[in-house]
């Protein structure tokens, strides 16, 4: 499945038992597996893959699945949302959670000031040139400068659908350390499918630089709960099997 097309059709085919006035001309078949197993530490995933781990492709299609299958107020939204909350929680915050770290990016080299500087490339630019590169973060979205310019690198003017809360903080590391994917041209909507992809890879290979390096190791933040190795390494293997659910699940202003 890699259409919403077909996303809406396994709806259609497979309404979730528990809404009585879903009605469609469409055989059902047997019920769908519950989303919990009889383990309450075991959740079933699969249903939400089949759901929203496809290409949507235009970003009204996305904007229209979400509207009315996620936030539609029905049962079967409510026990979706549920489900993605906890998928996002496990897998998808921790990966945005450690490359957001201030301790991550000054031990990299990057300096984070620690302001409450307005996010809005048009402040920045009249900042003054620095002979280091600097991130910055204004609660809900990163900025970045190399050093020795003034020019300022959004994640919105290219890499990242505008107003979204997704990878903003590791386009600007990428864009840092010169590792920003190729511009894609045509479909505007596709290509965000193919950075989100390109995001995940060089997080994990962050992750495994931390890993290898002594100094890297011994951050505070591997000590914390969500950020752990075992954790990261967890989330970050899962996000890249699905990596368009990190695209999807996120909300479409």
């Amino acid at each position: 499945m890699n259409t919403a097309k077909e996303a809406y059709i396994l709806y259609m085919n497979n309404p979730p038992s528990t809404i009585k006035s879903f009605k469609t001309k469409a055989k059902i078949p047997d019920p769908l597996p519950e989303f919990v197993s009889a383990k309450d530490d075991c959740v079933n995933y699969n249903i939400l893959y089949r759901l929203e781990d496809v290409a949507f492709p235009y970003r009204n299609e996305l904007k229209h699945f979400q509207d009315t299958f996620m936030y539609g107020g029905t049962s079967l939204s409510q026990e979706v949302r549920d489900l993605e909350y906890r998928w996002g929680e496990i897998y998808f915050e921790p990966l945005v959670e450690f490359m957001g770290d201030r301790s991550l990016w000054e031990a990299l080299g990057i300096h984070v000031p620690d302001t409450n500087i307005r996010s809005a490339k048009s402040s920045l630019s009249r900042l003054d040139v620095t002979d280091y590169d600097v991130a910055y973060f204004s609660g809900s979205h990163w900025l970045a400068r190399k050093a020795g310019t003034k020019d300022v690198f959004d994640p919105y003017d290219e890499y990242q659908v505008h107003g979204t809360n997704q990878f903003c903080q590791t386009f600007c590391m990428m864009y840092l350390r010169n590792k920003l994917p190729t511009k894609i041209t045509g479909n505007d909507w596709l290509k965000y499918y193919t950075y989100t992809k390109e995001a995940l890879e060089f997080i994990d290979g962050i992750l495994k630089m931390c890993k290898k390096s002594p100094r890297l190791r011994k951050l505070p933040l591997f000590d914390e709960p969500n950020t752990t190795f075992d954790n990261l390494e967890r989330a970050i293997d899962v996000c890249k099997k699905h990596s368009r659910m990190c695209l999807n699940i996120v909300m479409i202003p």
